[in-house]
């Protein structure tokens, strides 16, 4: 039972949407840049993956609880998790070159430091920019290395598209909890900006992603089979005019919500067949 409860802590779901998309979309880049593919790197990567999410996951339990589970032992939980990932950080160092211990070390200190002390980044508008970071350029450009072991322009260009799409999913999600945050000195994006402009924001920010695929394939990052995943569009079209509409009534936006994240979902999916 207590494994159980463990695995709601670390909301499973979260490491498919948000995990687990980029970290394939790194090694589909490398498999389209003619990169020969390596499965167990890959693999050892994934499960390198998981753990630093869940890792994540506790910490933040630990720093911000939502109950009781574990209250004593998050922190020790988290460090833990990431004590597991840090083996295979030093094998894929080991096999390929030091950017893949330079990028775990970076996701750490943005885990740890997301909402504990002393830098509290969502209490200081830097919460956003580290989501951004983490699901978007550090993930695929560490899966893409340690298929690759070289970084490139076009690696870092379509990191964008998964960091653009989870930050207006992140900044979506501090728009019905504004009053809460100000309560509790939380200063995010809406926070500063209010409801209204964060609203506006949350859609250049998600509309944005879709104008870097049409730049990606023009430029050559991408193939024009990309254009694909502008069919999740209505999508994002439809979650944007309910954010504008209903940026003010939190429980109206739980479908701009579910389709912004059905959004994610599906460009990142979209380009993951395309690559691979």
């Amino acid at each position: 039972m207590k494994l159980l409860r463990f695995i709601r802590l670390v909301r499973y779901r979260f490491f498919v949407v948000a995990g687990a998309l980029p970290y394939v979309l790194g090694a589909a880049i490398a498999v389209y840049h003619a990169v020969p593919f390596n499965l167990t790197f890959f693999l050892f990567g994934l499960l390198g993956m998981v753990l630093a999410f869940a890792g994540v996951e506790v910490f933040n339990e630990y720093f911000e609880p939502n109950d009781r589970l574990f209250s004593e032992n998050k922190f020790w939980l988290g460090l833990a998790c990431f004590a597991l990932a840090l083996p295979i950080g030093i094998y894929l160092t080991l096999k390929t070159g030091i950017l893949v211990i330079i990028l775990a070390f970076l996701g750490f200190l943005i885990a740890f430091f997301y909402v504990g002390p002393p830098l509290r980044l969502i209490y200081r508008g830097l919460g956003e920019i580290a989501i951004f970071l983490a699901y978007g350029p550090l993930m695929v450009l560490g899966s893409y290395y340690i298929q690759s072991v070289k970084v490139d322009a076009a690696v870092i260009f379509s990191s964008l598209i998964p960091g653009t799409l989870i930050l207006s999913l992140a900044i979506l999600n501090e728009i019905p909890d504004y009053y809460q945050d100000i309560l509790a000195g939380k200063r995010n994006i809406v926070v500063r900006l209010g409801r209204e402009k964060g609203a506006a924001l949350y859609m250049t920010i998600l509309l944005s992603s879709y104008a870097l695929i049409i730049l990606g394939v023009a430029i050559k990052v991408l193939p024009w089979l990309s254009l694909l995943a502008w069919l999740s569009l209505p999508l994002a079209l439809k979650a944007s005019l309910l954010v504008r509409r209903y940026y003010d009534q939190p429980i109206k936006l739980l479908p701009a919500v579910n389709n912004t994240a059905l959004s994610y979902l599906a460009v990142n999916t979209t380009l993951i067949i395309i690559l691979f």
